[in-house]
């Protein structure tokens, strides 16, 4: 069954759509949570300062 959902051009499930569209530039994303945290590319906005050094990051986990 696998082999001839291999010719209908359907894919056998587990892959999802890119439905979020980020509103600055074409790229897509899975959930609007992940459209704002690419937001931080656009803002320049760096709000995560790290504890050991002056270096400053638009992201948390970006400090790890």
């Amino acid at each position: 069954l696998e082999h001839l959902k291999s010719h209908s051009g359907k894919s056998s499930g587990g892959t999802k759509e890119k439905k979020h569209p980020c509103d600055h530039c074409d790229r897509r994303f899975y959930t609007r949570k992940d459209v704002r945290r690419h937001m931080v590319v656009h803002t320049g906005r760096k709000d995560f300062l790290c504890q050991y050094c002056a270096q400053r990051f638009g992201r948390k986990d970006h400090l790890t």
